[in-house]
């Protein structure tokens, strides 16, 4: 008689629960009991927000079940193969519907699993979803065959299961790719990183003319801080050394400033904060001293601009990459304009 018996002994996550194979529903009615032989997900989708190469994925799991989800059950997705971070059993969770799952997931890169628990009671039919954050695989390579398998043992008081109560463990079900997802599929990585806006303008022509140059960014992978930002093939009569930044984003640069190599033709900025791809494009200027030009027309180089590392994913980055606008050509002369006085 079960319900004379003694209290079960508490199981571990390594004991066995019963395995009920039923195969994907797409629509059916969801059950009050747990345990029953058509245990299933029946919505299954996983969705991603960013498909370039070695960028930060949003990944976000939509799931729901015909049956409940007791407390401490727990959520698998397998199949997330080719994401660049590192194991850890403390993955923080985002966007988690309220209260139903734990603040933290176990994440295996190597075998490119998933496993969430349950706070609360899920009922029935009730839609849940959480999200949690990997950094994409460097190169492009196939999507990802993501999977979803819940596995459950059913009620506890005081930390023991309840007798009577059947476990329950649905078969491993494929998760389509939901909408609003960016990319092909999952973990594709098939957008190579680059800037989308890319450049630059003067302000004077003038022969040795103390020149404000203007950069305008925006980038598909996030502007990392401690990234560097190197804009190369650049002439100036201004010496080597320190120089200021000005306008709207010149606080985002370490010590609002850029290091000026004259001989090298470049300007090394280090960024202060991370500018995601959702953000503002980036914009800031600074001053160099126009060339002078002693056989017109004189032809302004063009200027080229990379991105390299960060705090976060130190792999990140845009090779060089030509501006455009064409700058620092010089080849006119200062002049007085003809103005108009008052009548």
């Amino acid at each position: 008689d079960l319900a004379s018996a003694p209290p079960l002994p508490r199981l571990s996550a390594s004991s066995a629960a019963i395995l009920l194979s039923a195969p994907r529903e797409v629509s059916g009615t969801a059950s009050d009991t747990v345990g029953t032989s058509g245990a299933s997900l029946l919505t299954a989708s996983v969705s991603q927000s960013s498909a370039t190469q070695g960028s930060f994925n949003v990944i976000t799991a939509v799931l729901r079940a015909n049956a409940h989800l007791y407390p401490s059950t727990e959520v698998t997705l397998s199949g997330l193969l080719g994401a660049q971070t590192a194991s850890t059993a403390a993955l923080p969770l985002e966007s988690v519907t309220a209260g139903a799952f734990e603040g933290a997931a176990a994440w295996n890169q190597t075998h490119g699993t998933l496993t969430v628990r349950t706070l609360r009671l899920i009922a029935a039919g009730e839609e849940v979803s959480f999200s949690f954050e990997v950094t994409n695989p460097p190169a492009s390579q196939p999507p990802a065959y993501v999977e979803a398998r819940v596995t459950s043992f059913g009620p506890r008081q005081n930390g023991l299961l309840q007798p009577g109560e059947a476990a329950l463990s649905t078969a491993w079900t494929p998760l389509a790719v939901g909408a609003g997802s960016v990319g092909i599929g999952i973990l594709g990585g098939e957008q190579p990183p680059e800037f989308a806006r890319r450049e630059i303008g003067e302000s004077t022509l003038v022969d040795s003319a103390v020149n404000t140059l203007t950069v305008t960014l925006a980038a598909n992978v996030p502007l990392q801080e401690r990234g560097n930002i190197t804009l190369s093939s650049i002439v100036s009569e201004t010496p080597s050394g320190i120089i200021p930044l000005y306008d709207l984003h010149a606080t985002f640069f370490r010590g609002g400033s850029g290091a000026w190599s004259r001989e090298d033709g470049t300007l090394k900025l280090s960024l202060d904060r991370t500018v995601h791809p959702s953000d503002p494009p980036l914009v800031f200027s600074f001053r160099l001293q126009n060339p002078k030009c002693l056989a017109p027309p004189c032809a302004a180089p063009s200027v080229s601009v990379e991105l390299q590392g960060g705090v976060k994913a130190p792999s990140i980055g845009v090779p060089p990459s030509p501006m455009s606008g064409s700058v620092l050509g010089g080849g006119a002369s200062l002049s007085w304009s003809a103005t108009r006085g008052p009548r």
